[in-house]
């Protein structure tokens, strides 16, 4: 292996730790928006949108793969809580799971 190669595989990072990298708040809010409707009969996009205070077509912009746009970090955020969910960043993968509880020791 020439010094070139031995000077990529070192500087390799996995996925969210590269430089430039960004987290995947499109696919978040998808999944997000839809556990979040699916969370209790009669909720609707339009009423997400009324409950996080934003038009209901900026639910729809944020959920549509065609466009760039993304939810705000502070609404997914919203919506995690109100699921009672927590997410987990690592290096290589984010996890959105059901919030686990906090042992604390006084």
């Amino acid at each position: 292996m020439s010094n070139v190669e031995n000077i990529i595989n070192y500087t390799k990072h996995k996925r969210f730790s590269t430089r430039g990298a960004t987290l995947p708040r499109k696919d978040l809010f998808i999944l997000l928006r839809d556990e979040w409707i699916n969370a209790q009969q009669g909720r609707t996009s339009a009423k997400l949108a009324s409950w996080l205070e934003i038009a209901p077509q900026s639910v729809a912009t944020f959920a549509s793969k065609g466009n760039k746009r993304s939810a705000p970090w502070w609404a997914i955020m919203r919506i995690v809580d109100s699921l009672g969910y927590e997410i987990i960043l690592r290096p290589d993968e984010v996890i959105v799971r059901e919030r686990a509880e906090t042992l604390k020791i006084e």
